[in-house]
């Protein structure tokens, strides 16, 4: 006999997002973004408004946004990262890079080159600086300079 278990709204949210990395992995973006979603949307009322991790979870949003080619879902989530990631980060941090980055390459695929390049060169050469940027971060940041070049 199956037994239900309560669970609380932390540990459902912490499934949701590991659930959710499994089959971005996997290849299944389509079914990692609504976990993601959820998971942000179960873990944003615990945290302050502007937080570090509510600023994460929505970049982890933004980017399956991209990944997925939904520039303007990507937009908007980027926005409301970069605007947190402004406020609490150092100006030199590598995640406010890649905010700004993955940004940039949300307009320039909705036509806003001259928004998005001074997004893109400037997040490329900030994770290209930093000793704490992921090398797959710094790799990412170096191939969206390919989008001013098309």
């Amino acid at each position: 006999m199956a037994r239900r278990v309560k669970a609380d709204p932390h540990t459902i949210a912490y499934g949701a997002q590991q659930l959710a990395f499994l089959l971005e992995e996997k290849g299944d973006l389509a079914g990692a973004l609504p976990l993601l979603q959820e998971a942000y949307e179960i873990n944003k009322p615990q945290r302050a408004p502007d937080s570090v991790e509510n600023a994460g979870d929505l970049a982890s949003i933004g980017n399956l946004c991209v990944k997925l080619g939904r520039w303007g879902d990507a937009k908007k989530t980027m926005e409301e990262c970069l605007a947190i990631r402004e406020k609490v980060l150092p100006p030199n941090d590598w995640r406010l890079a890649n905010a700004r980055g993955l940004l940039g390459v949300a307009l320039a695929n909705l036509g806003q080159r001259d928004k998005a390049e001074p997004l893109l060169v400037s997040s490329a050469a900030t994770i290209a600086a930093s000793a704490e940027a992921p090398p797959n971060v710094k790799a990412d940041a170096q191939a969206r300079l390919a989008l001013l070049r098309r």
